[in-house]
C-alpha cells in the first residue's frame, strides 16, 4: 500500500535564477570574503564568503579535521563573484577534505601568479633575490599569496569603482540643465 508523505508543501519554484548567496540581493553585493587556515594541514587554505565570520570559523573548525582559524578577511563588494572567480581560476589546486562544512573549498597554497610576478621583477629589475625568496613566492606554507593578491586587486578595484561613481555624479550635477 502506498502512503503519501505528509509534511510542508513545497513552495512553487519561480522562474529565473535564484541567488546562490544572500549578498546577491544587496546593492553592490557587499559581503565578507575570508581566507582560512587549517593546522596541522599547513599546505591548504580555504577561500570563501560569509556574512557571519565567527559563526563560519566555528562551523568549519568543528566539522573539519584540524584546527581552523581566520587568516584574513575583508568586506568587499561583489564578494560572491570574487569567490567564484578564485574557485574557477584555481580549480586545479583544489584539495577537498573528506568531510566538513565547505569541504570542497580548500586549495593548495601554491601561488603561480605572485611567484611569476616576483620572478619577472627579479629578472627585469635585476634585484638578485635569493632562491628561497623566489621559491617562497611560489609556495609559502601557511599563506596563500595568490588569494591575498586577488583580495588586494579587488579592494583597489572597489576604490576605482567609487572614485568613478563620484566623478560621474559630479559630472551629472555640473551638466544638469538649469531651470
Amino acid at each position: 500500500m502506498f502512503l503519501k508523505k505528509r509534511g510542508k508543501a513545497r513552495k512553487p519554484r519561480k522562474f529565473g535564477k535564484s541567488p546562490r548567496h544572500v549578498s546577491q540581493n544587496r546593492f553592490l553585493q557587499r559581503t565578507g570574503v575570508y581566507l582560512f587556515h587549517n593546522f596541522p594541514f599547513f599546505w591548504v587554505n580555504k577561500f570563501g564568503i560569509t556574512d557571519h565570520l565567527r559563526t563560519r570559523v566555528n562551523d568549519v573548525s568543528e566539522s573539519t579535521r584540524g584546527y581552523v582559524f581566520n587568516f584574513f578577511s575583508a568586506r568587499l563588494e561583489f564578494g560572491w563573484h570574487l569567490e567564484q572567480f578564485i574557485h574557477g581560476l584555481y580549480s586545479f589546486q583544489r584539495v577537498p577534505f573528506d568531510s566538513g562544512s565547505g569541504k570542497n573549498e580548500w586549495f593548495l597554497v601554491l601561488s603561480p601568479v605572485v611567484g611569476s610576478i616576483v620572478y619577472y621583477l627579479d629578472t627585469r629589475l635585476g634585484l638578485h633575490l635569493e632562491i628561497w625568496v623566489k621559491a617562497g613566492a611560489f609556495f609559502c606554507p601557511f599563506v596563500w599569496l595568490d588569494a591575498l593578491f586577488w583580495l588586494a586587486v579587488f579592494a583597489v578595484l572597489r576604490g576605482v569603482l567609487f572614485v568613478t561613481l563620484g566623478f560621474v555624479l559630479i559630472y551629472l550635477i555640473v551638466h544638469l540643465p538649469n531651470g
